[in-house]
C-alpha cells in the first residue's frame, strides 16, 4: 500500500512513518507542495495524510481530487491545537482526522477505522503477482504466455514472442481458485522481451464477478497478514501506465 504525507513537522513524520512501516505500509514524506504534486503525478497512492499546519495543504487536496489516478485516495487530516482556523475546511473534507501530538495507539486506531476504505482502494488498483498460464488469441493466432500480475482492470504477461501495442486480444485464464476467466482486451504496452500489459474490456458479468471475488479474497488475506506481521505483506505497483 502506498501512502503520502505532506508535512513540515519532523516529529509527526517520524512517528507516522514508524507506525506505517510496522504494518508494511510504504509512506513518502513531502515537505513542499511541489514535491507532493510530482509524486501524485507519477505514482498511485491509496491514502494521503495532510498536515493541516502545512502551507498549501488545502491546495494539495484540491489537486488530489482532480487527479485521474489518485482522486479516490483516502484522505486523513493531521491537526493540532495550534492549527489555524482557515484549515477548518481541510479537517471537514478529510475522511479521517488524527490529532497532534501523534501517538501510536491513536494512529493504529484510525487505520483500523479506515480499513474498509483502504481495502476498497486496494481491490480496485492492486496488481496481484501471479505466475500462471494464459492463452491469448490475436488475429487468428493462438499464443501461450504466462501472467506476471492480475488486477480488476487488466494483467501483465510475458510470452516467447513480442506482442504489438494496441492489438486486440482474447484472454483465457484459469484462476487459482479453479474457475475460468475470459475477456476481450487490448495490449496497452509491450516490449521486445515479450512483456506486455493487457487492459480488459467488455468483460461478461459472470467472469467479472469471478475475478473480483478472487481478488477480494486475496487482498483481504494479505492485508490481514500484514497487520499481524505475516510474511506476505501487501504490495502494490505504483506505475501509472
Amino acid at each position: 500500500m502506498n501512502t503520502l504525507f505532506l508535512t513540515e513537522d519532523v516529529q509527526a513524520a517520524s512517528k507516522l512513518t514508524q507506525v506505517l512501516q510496522r504494518q508494511s505500509i510504504d509512506v513518502v514524506v513531502c515537505e513542499e507542495l511541489s514535491a507532493a504534486l510530482r509524486e501524485l503525478g507519477r505514482t498511485k497512492y491509496h491514502a494521503v495524510f495532510l498536515d493541516c499546519d502545512a502551507p498549501y495543504a488545502v491546495d494539495l487536496l484540491t489537486s488530489l481530487r482532480k487527479s485521474p489516478s489518485n482522486k479516490t485516495a483516502v484522505v486523513l487530516a493531521v491537526s493540532g491545537d495550534r492549527t489555524p482556523a482557515e484549515a477548518g475546511d481541510l479537517r471537514t473534507m478529510a475522511q479521517f482526522l488524527i490529532q497532534k501530538p501523534l501517538a501510536t495507539p491513536q494512529i493504529e486506531s484510525t487505520l483500523r477505522a479506515a480499513r474498509g476504505l483502504l481495502l476498497r482502494e486496494l481491490r480496485q488498483y492492486y496488481r496481484l503477482p501471479l505466475d500462471a498460464p494464459v492463452t491469448l488469441d490475436i488475429n487468428g493466432r493462438r499464443i501461450r504466455a504466462k501472467t506476471t500480475n492480475v488486477s480488476i482492470g487488466g494483467m501483465g504477461i510475458r510470452s516467447a514472442e513480442p506482442l504489438q501495442s494496441a492489438a486486440s486480444v482474447h484472454v483465457r485464464l484459469q484462476l487459482p481458485a479453479g474457475e475460468l476467466f475470459e475477456s476481450l482486451g487490448e495490449v496497452v504496452w509491450a516490449d521486445q522481451q515479450g512483456r506486455a500489459g493487457i487492459h480488459f474490456r467488455d468483460v461478461a458479468p459472470l467472469f467479472q464477478t469471478r475475478l473480483e471475488q478472487w481478488l477480494t479474497l486475496e487482498v483481504d488475506r494479505r492485508f490481514i497478514e500484514s497487520e499481524i506481521g505475516g510474511s506476505d505483506p501487501i504490495t502494490a505497483t505504483g506505475r501509472l501506465d
